[in-house]
């Protein structure tokens, strides 16, 4: 028990000799003679200047100062910015010299370090970092013991060419760097990428590990292994680019560099799985490539030699070789930013397979089946330099090639390709491009310049024929190329003519297109039947489409003229001639049907159709002229006509319009606008000299009923998209003069005197009225009729819904040589085919009755 006292008593006044010793020398610590000291020691140890917001000291898990918010000065040969910062460093001292007296310190450990890494001239600022090595002579001492280990935790490195601070750094840094034995440096860190102004959200993680020599041989020998591990390939072009390309995929890098001298030797090996584009989705087959380089890096020539390099593919291998070269900044002289380095690099191709090339088409293009399949290879060599790099020369092969499977009905070869590029001009060549017997066989030609401006111009030229426009557009769209729209409706034969020019980078295109059409079909879901086009020609050239028409066949016509579109408004310009359109027939055609809406629903959007797709949009903006040779619109017909047709924002505009119309000429305009999900129409018509027994023969198949010549003008509105609709709603009014009216089966002035409808004849000199029309109703306000055997005025309507029914009031005057006679007053009512009339007192006429007035002369 005594002993276990004596034990307790011991320990407890060591600690007690701990906590004083601990104390006293924190209070020696705070003193400013000790900092100042401490701080000398170390911008001794860094070789720079040092400083120091305050100290701190423990001896709990052995002897160590802690430094707070510690700033390391730059060499002046490196900039005017701090080396070092960091928010606390801690220092190990060596017992053994602080028992002597001295304070030495063993170990470093930086917590948040912030760390420039410099490089002017070839000259690294981190070269005299690391304490040199002791001297190995006896009894020899350095003025600056060195360092044994460094630790660093959650650090961070910038880069910095001269005065000039890169985007890239490193952040999360941990690690160490530990004395593996005298001027040795072993490292192992840790970090995160990173590219200043660049979101990056998988960038992979860096490993750092190896040996390096002290400063006094710069960092020489040196044996490092850097590992990029699973990083996300849109981050590491985003790091490398500062731009965001659109690819997606996984990445893996491993660097192994070594250097004894001025010259470093370095391998690398990059692998790159599960490539593709942004917006398509992961697939199995997405392509996987292999980059291995090898060489080396003379810092001090500014010279990077690339030897044995490849890059590999499952069934592919090209070799690569070259030199780049910088222009070397003399340390204070600005850097040049107009020349880049001297590139020159050499691909030499064994055998690229087609079925790669197919995969990483389909990677980056929607749409493409993975069942097609690819045969054949490309071989040759591609020699590029310059800077920014471009292809000097080249010479590629291609055999075999060949694409089937999938939805192609047939395959498509390339039986041979050359592209040739030497002293600024390149040249290809195939041998055809065949789709088979059934689609046709295309000859493509193609040549580019280097122009002055450092850019290269290319024109590319495909001509052709196929019997099957159709067939071929879809096989076209197989091969993921995309087609305007309307071609997927062509069947049919036609030749094709195509150029694209422009430039390479930046990429800008100028397509010209011609297809001579004959003998094709459109089909069109929304037209009621096909268009047959005998003989037309399509162009496209700088955004303008023309479309000229020689003969085609639709809705019951034969057409000719021209339609084009031309930017920058792209509105649609037309010239069409008709030589005959039936109405009724048309009308018929574009009815509504229960399994497809009108056309005219699919354009504007109304009735039932509203769900489904318009064939045009709203926003259409088109006009031209029409002209129709003979329009029948039973049981009338029109010849010649003409007019201006408009179609703006869902709103048509027939106007000018003008037609021979029975022995006189008709014209006005037509309007048709949407107005609630409804169909609007108005007409403005007139009529010249238009002779009614003609016009009556046509209507009635028979001997004509009516004679003489009408002229007026007629005003009307409606709305609804069906027979009913339209005449419910129908609304307008008008103003009628007939030259030499005549009834050839009544007699009315003796219909009102006998008051039933007596047959005979009737004539007048001159009718005029003027009539309204609304809610169903036929208004005439002022019928005037003028003949030998006496004037005729009435006023009442025709109720078009209810039979016809008639409600007239008449007045009558008889003529004969000499004054009038006294006037009469009628009231008609029944139907316009059974008109009864009734006469009515003299002295009490009604109030409705129109008043006596005299023909025009």
């Amino acid at each position: 028990m005594k002993r276990r006292t004596k034990w307790l008593l011991a320990a407890a006044g060591a600690l007690a000799l701990v906590f004083v010793a601990d104390y006293a020398a924190t209070q020696f610590v705070h003193s400013q003679r000790v900092q100042k000291a401490l701080t000398a020691r170390l911008a001794a140890t860094f070789g720079r200047p040092v400083q120091v917001s305050g100290y701190d000291f423990s001896l709990w898990d052995g002897p160590r100062i802690e430094a707070d918010s510690v700033t390391v000065g730059e060499d002046p040969r490196f900039g005017n910015e701090y080396f070092l910062r960091a928010a606390l460093l801690e220092a190990r001292l060596r017992l053994r010299s602080l028992l002597l007296g001295r304070v030495e310190f063993g170990s470093f450990s930086l917590s948040q370090p912030n760390l420039n890494v410099v490089n002017v001239g070839g000259r690294w600022n981190l070269a005299d970092w690391l304490p040199p090595a002791m001297s190995g002579r006896p009894g020899a001492r350095t003025e600056t013991p060195r360092l044994y280990r460094i630790s660093i935790d959650g650090g961070r490195i910038n880069f910095k060419r001269g005065p000039d601070k890169l985007p890239f750094a490193l952040v999360d840094v941990s690690g160490s760097v530990d004395e593996r034995s005298p001027g040795r440096w072993a490292i192992s860190l840790e970090a995160q990428p990173l590219r200043a102004a660049v979101n990056l959200q998988d960038a992979g993680t860096l490993y750092l590990a190896g040996e390096v020599g002290g400063t006094s041989s710069r960092l020489r020998p040196a044996d490092l292994y850097l590992r990029w591990e699973d990083a996300s390939l849109s981050d590491v072009l985003r790091l490398a680019f500062g731009y965001d390309y659109g690819v997606r995929g996984r990445q893996d890098l491993d660097l192994r560099a070594n250097s004894s001298g001025d010259k470093w030797f370095f391998e690398l090996d990059a692998r790159d799985t599960g490539v593709h584009a942004w917006d398509l989705a992961v697939q199995s087959g997405n392509p996987a490539v292999n980059v291995r380089l090898a060489g080396e890096w003379s810092p001090g020539e500014a010279k990077l030699t690339l030897a044995g390099g490849q890059i590999a593919a499952p069934s592919s291998f090209v070799g690569l070789s070259g030199v780049i070269e910088w222009p070397i900044v003399a340390p204070g002289q600005p850097r040049a930013t107009s020349r880049g380095p001297e590139f020159q690099l050499h691909l030499t191709s064994a055998g690229v397979s087609a079925q790669d090339l197919l995969s990483w088409y389909r990677s980056f293009r929607p749409g493409i089946s993975p069942a097609l399949e690819a045969s054949g290879w490309i071989e040759g060599s591609l020699d590029f330099g310059g800077w920014p790099p471009g292809i000097r020369q080249s010479s590629l092969q291609a055999a075999g090639l060949r694409i089937d499977g999938g939805e192609l009905r047939a395959p498509v070869e390339i039986n041979t390709a050359n592209l040739d590029v030497s002293n600024g001009k390149a040249k290809l060549a195939l041998s055809g491009l065949d789709f088979g017997p059934r689609l046709g066989r295309f000859q493509v030609t193609g040549n580019a310049r280097y122009g002055t401006d450092r850019r290269w111009r290319y024109k590319l030229a495909a001509s052709g024929a196929s019997p099957h426009l159709g067939e071929l557009v879809s096989a076209v769209e197989v091969l993921g190329v995309r087609p305007a729209g309307y071609w997927r409706q062509f069947e049919g034969s036609g030749k094709i003519g195509l150029d694209w020019s422009g430039t390479v980078r930046p990429f800008e295109r100028d397509v010209r297109a011609s297809i001579d059409l004959s003998d094709a079909v459109w089909r069109e879901p929304s037209l009621p039947a096909r268009v047959r086009i005998e003989d037309a020609r399509l162009k496209f050239s700088r955004g303008l489409l023309r479309l000229d028409v020689a003969r085609a066949q639709a809705l019951g016509a034969t057409w000719r003229g021209w339609l084009e579109r031309r930017p920058p408004d792209n509105a649609w310009r037309f010239d069409l001639d008709a030589d005959r359109v039936d109405a009724r027939s048309l009308a018929a055609k574009l009815s509504p049907r229960p399994e497809r809406p009108s056309l005219l629903e699919r354009i504007f959007g109304f009735g039932h159709a509203a769900g489904s797709p318009p064939l045009w949009p709203a926003s259409l903006d088109a006009s031209g002229k029409v002209r129709i040779g003979r329009l029948l619109a039973a049981p009338v017909e029109f010849d010649q006509v003409s007019g201006k047709l408009e179609i703006q924002q869902g709103a048509l505009d027939l106007s000018g319009a003008e037609a021979r119309f029975y022995g006189g000429r008709a014209g006005g305009s037509l309007g048709l606008s949407v107005e609630k999900r409804m169909p609007a129409w108005r007409l403005d018509a007139r009529l010249d000299r238009v002779e009614l027994d003609r016009l009556s023969r046509a209507i009635e198949e028979k001997s004509p009923r009516f004679g003489g010549t009408v002229s007026g003008t007629v005003t009307l509105a409606a709305r609804g998209a069906t027979a009913a609709s339209l005449l419910g709603s129908l609304s307008g009014s008008g103003k009628i003069s007939i030259h030499r009216a005549s009834d050839r089966l009544v007699d009315w002035l003796a219909t009102l005197e006998a008051g039933r409808a007596v047959r005979g004849a009737s004539s007048f000199s001159e009718a005029q009225a003027q009539i309204h029309l609304a809610a169903g109703k036929l208004t005439f306000d002022d019928l005037s009729l003028f003949g030998p055997r006496g004037h005729l005025q009435a006023a009442g309507a025709l109720d078009l819904a209810h039979g016809a029914a008639l409600e007239v009031v008449a007045r009558v005057s008889r003529t004969r040589r000499g004054p009038p006679l006294e006037a009469r007053f009628y009231r008609v009512t029944g139907s316009a085919a059974d008109p009864r009339a009734e006469l009515r007192p003299a002295a009490t006429p009604p109030s409705s009755a129109p008043q006596p007035r005299s023909p025009k002369n």
